[in-house]
């Protein structure tokens, strides 16, 4: 028998994840406990649903995140100081390529 998991379930899984369970173990301890419901196809849509929310949730989270980081930088002022030693020699830099733009 197919079941959703309502709560976290030691040796079987965690909470919103589909197992298959058998018959007497979903009907006799699973289901009167509300560890889990049945699997029906209204079960597995809301379980889609919810999923899809939860993670469309995480991207806002983590954009707001990303917004706030870029705006307290915006405020902030960088300063990078280097050695030259000569045009072919620069502490710090890490590539040709970054030697070559600060020397530019």
């Amino acid at each position: 028998m197919k079941v959703i998991l309502q709560q976290d379930v030691k040796g079987q899984g965690k909470k919103g994840q589909l197992i298959e369970a058998s018959e007497g173990y979903a009907r006799n301890f699973l289901l009167p406990r509300k560890l889990a419901i049945p699997a029906t196809a209204d079960a597995l849509n809301t379980m889609k649903l919810k999923e899809k929310a939860r993670l469309a949730e995480e991207a806002a989270n983590r954009a707001a995140a990303a917004a706030r980081l870029a705006a307290s930088s915006a405020r902030r002022a960088f300063s990078f100081s280097f050695m030259v030693f000569s045009a072919s020699a620069v502490a710090g830099m890490a590539s040709l390529r970054g030697r070559r733009k600060f020397l530019a």
